[in-house]
């Protein structure tokens, strides 16, 4: 390449640095925030509850809340989903400058395993930190709420209303908090992980560039880091900046970085844009970014990229080596799609693959790319697990419809219909939906007091989205109407029959003699009550979603496994 057009392509680059950086970090926090918000939305769930009941909240009520491997989780998957946005997305804006060599795809896979590892150490980090300020934020809510005049007036469903208005504001704000604080360090880690690997690190230079939305840090009694004076602050690669701020300068290897104090880190949107020195080459061709480490990767290719990808390039082969049993399951791992139609088209191909005759997919508007490839992820899992290749499976006239789309009264469908021509069951319409219902009503609280109806089976907090696709793609397994299409039909559902009859009569006895605490350990929800069918799908939900099934689920879950698995 010519030096003036390596130059117009860092013009271009540096040009666009600011707004897509701002586009991209926003749309990732949306999504993240939707996850960290759900978990903490699970827990104030559980907390209006015991307010319910005893009228106040105090430190041994919220002692088992927010744990710390539910926060860890939460970190993981956080670093890792926005960590691969933005290493892509650098990758991305150099395509022109790479040369012939080292394929970056094959950095891809390194790169998941890396920053979910970062998102575990920062989550060790923080977790005590951030779990004690929870707990102690639920006390603190309500101890307020009792210095209130119209809150000591109002009877008790009125102070429950109150409570849960402030909880759920409270929720709101620290998902926010705690993903903004975490995506600009994750998000400029991610583009230095993949600076260093295109360019060799001593012909790079990073300039930081202050946030454009109106937020940036200057000295003041509130925060005590001048961002504002950093912008367009430029340093070779791997030196660090010099931040000053009102207690002296600290040393920030990129903006947001965990070394740093919370008035440099909280909060903070500015980035680092790394960019190559004049004449340097990059070290691979960057196409088509989201498959994993290829076979054909040479010592020589593995010793120009940087050092932390190494490790995980290594730490991946050595494991290959270990299962070298099944060397093609690198070719098994799932790909994200890069826009909607791609993903539309994933779905399909999967399904059919799977023995479904789909035709068409139909999204919901607030349908996001992200949130569809974690769907496509979930799909493309169950459907290597369990068997779809059943007669009643088969489309109408050879067509089904797939649809993401929650409506006002249902929030998945399968649709079957009987066939005039030959009168067997057909598959018309599998709608996934695009929501789940409310966290409150997927949490199992063990309360030896009362029996507490919630409406769905209990799923973990972090799995909660995900619900009504497992609970529909039950549905798609089996259901009712196909018993006579399904060679051991009968005895499946014969034997489901028995597991239903016993969960009543468990369920039953132990509300007779007050065992609550029995009654909602068992407890599978209201919805499953409404037929063999949901009682099936809401147990199956159970057993794929939560980490510790109830008996019943496990009994559901083992059934369709037995049957059904491949």
């Amino acid at each position: 390449m010519q030096i003036a057009e390596r130059d117009a392509v860092i013009k271009r680059v540096k040009a666009n640095w600011a707004s897509e950086w701002d586009k991209n970090l926003n749309a990732a926090e949306r999504y993240a925030a939707s996850q960290v918000r759900a978990f903490y939305d699970s827990q104030a769930a559980i907390a209006l509850d015991i307010f319910k009941r005893k009228g106040s909240i105090g430190a041994d009520d919220v002692q088992f809340l927010y744990n710390a491997g539910d926060f860890t989780k939460l970190y993981e998957g956080l670093y890792e989903s926005i960590g691969l946005r933005f290493a892509k997305w650098y990758a991305q804006n150099f395509d022109k400058l790479i040369k012939k060599g080292v394929n970056p795809s094959n950095l891809v896979e390194p790169w998941r395993a890396q920053f979910k590892l970062v998102g575990a150490a920062v989550a060790a980090e923080r977790v005590s930190l951030v779990q004690g300020t929870a707990r102690q934020n639920l006390i603190d809510v309500t101890r307020r709420l009792f210095t209130d005049d119209v809150f000591i007036n109002e009877g008790a469903e009125v102070r429950a209303r109150m409570v849960r208005q402030k909880f759920n504001q409270y929720s709101q704000y620290q998902a926010e908090r705690l993903v903004r604080t975490e995506a600009t360090n994750i998000a400029n880690l991610a583009t230095e992980t993949a600076a260093e690997d295109i360019f060799p690190g001593t012909d790079m230079q990073k300039e930081w560039i202050s946030g454009s939305d109106g937020r940036t840090r200057r000295f003041s009694n509130k925060d005590f880091a001048d961002h504002v004076f950093m912008d367009t602050k430029v340093v070779d690669f791997d030196k660090p900046f010099e931040v000053p701020t009102i207690r002296g300068i600290e040393y920030l290897m990129h903006p947001g970085a965990t070394n740093g104090s919370p008035g440099n880190v909280i909060n903070c949107r500015c980035s680092m844009a790394p960019f190559p020195k004049e004449g340097a080459q990059a070290v691979g061709e960057i196409t088509d970014l989201g498959f994993g480490v290829a076979d054909t990767l040479t010592a020589e290719g593995l010793s120009q990229l940087g050092t932390v990808v190494q490790t995980a390039v290594q730490a991946a082969v050595a494991e290959a080596n270990i299962v070298a049993s099944k060397p093609a399951k690198a070719a098994d791992e799932f790909v994200p799609a890069k826009t909607l139609k791609e993903a539309k088209l994933k779905t399909l191909d999967t399904l059919k693959e799977a023995g479904l005759d789909v035709d068409s997919v139909r999204l919901d508007r607030g349908f996001g790319l992200d949130q569809y490839n974690e769907y496509n992820k979930r799909i493309d899992k169950l459907v290597k697990e369990y068997d779809l290749k059943q007669e009643y499976n088969k489309g109408t006239w050879g067509r089904t419809t797939v649809i993401f789309k929650s409506g006002r009264t249902t929030y998945g469908e399968v649709t079957r219909d009987v066939w005039e021509i030959d009168g067997k069951v057909r598959l018309r319409a599998v709608n996934f939906g695009h929501k789940a219902s409310n966290v409150e009503q997927r949490t199992r609280i063990i309360d030896d007091g009362k029996f507490l109806q919630r409406h769905k089976s209990a799923v973990d907090a972090i799995n909660a989205p995900y619900a009504t696709l497992t609970h529909e793609f039950t549905h798609v397994i089996a259901d009712a109407s196909t018993i006579r299409l399904y060679p051991k039909g009968a005895e499946f559902f014969e034997k489901l029959q028995e597991i239903r009859q016993q969960y009543n009569q468990e369920v039953i006895a132990a509300l007779k003699s007050k065992n609550f605490k029995l009654a909602n350990e068992l407890y599978l929800g209201k919805y499953a009550d409404t037929n063999i069918d949901e009682f099936l799908a809401e147990g199956f939900t159970e057993y794929k979603l939560n980490s510790n099934p109830s008996k019943y689920a496990r009994l559901i879950g083992e059934l369709i496994d037995l049957y059904f698995k491949k």
